[in-house]
């Protein structure tokens, strides 16, 4: 049986989202939706965490919520991610180094993409490679 948290914030993303209603799955107090996009990334959304959710795309994932009382906003977010990143609106900018993963972050389509590290590192740009992730190629 979900968990409060797990059940409330099912509850929200299916209202925003009522197409992922029959990729749910229910794992105890969990769940877990998947869906491959047509652009063959898979799209992920887990209520895995205690008090938080975890969208993820492709190479990149994030969180929502983690703040005690936060649920409908969380999920909310939530939703709002997934939708922006099914219109195109956000993208996953994946960087690598050679042909090894760097880092990953998610951007707006319309913004040239720049890794965390060039804006928070004092070290050194590295050579790094930018792939771009989408819903729909």
């Amino acid at each position: 049986m979900l968990s409060t948290y797990s059940s409330q914030s099912l509850a929200v993303l299916l209202k925003q989202l009522p197409d992922l209603v029959s990729l749910v799955r229910i794992e105890g107090e969990e769940f877990q939706i998947e869906q491959l996009a047509p652009s063959g990334w898979n799209l992920w959304v887990s209520s895995e965490e205690e008090d938080r959710l975890t969208v993820g795309f492709a190479e990149y994932h994030c969180h929502f919520g983690g703040f005690q009382n936060d649920t409908p906003e969380a999920a909310a977010a939530a939703a709002n991610c997934i939708q922006e990143l099914r219109t195109g609106k956000l993208v996953v900018a994946v960087w690598y180094e050679g042909d090894k993963y760097a880092q990953s972050n998610m951007s707006e389509s319309t913004e040239t993409p720049k890794p965390w590290m060039w804006e928070h590192d004092q070290r050194p740009a590295r050579a790094l490679t930018l792939q771009i992730r989408k819903w729909a190629e």
